[in-house]
């Protein structure tokens, strides 16, 4: 059985530049982390055991790689986030 390391990767610098640019976005005066409880390690965790456990039940076929493969680049939408956040693109969230 072939290992697909694809997913993996993506989803791990994913969470990477999520943690990197939130440590730079909390450097700045004014930001601050709205989600408490937020820590990457819990999201390296939900997306290594959700992929490996897609990567065991999917079939070996291109459309399933395909969608194995998009669903580990849901762990970049934190970077994206952040960043439209320090552009001032979006506000980010007003209380």
């Amino acid at each position: 059985m072939k290992f697909r390391k694809k997913p993996y990767l993506i989803a791990w610098l994913g969470i990477l530049t999520d943690y990197l640019t939130t440590r730079i976005a909390l450097g700045l005066t004014g930001y601050y982390e709205t989600h408490s409880q937020y820590n990457p390690l819990n999201a390296l965790a939900i997306f290594t055991c959700s992929i490996l456990l897609l990567d065991r039940v999917l079939p070996r076929s291109h459309r399933w790689n395909l969608a194995l493969t998009l669903w580990s680049t849901l762990s970049w939408l934190g970077t994206i986030n952040n960043i439209l956040a320090l552009t001032g693109i979006i506000n980010g969230l007003i209380l």
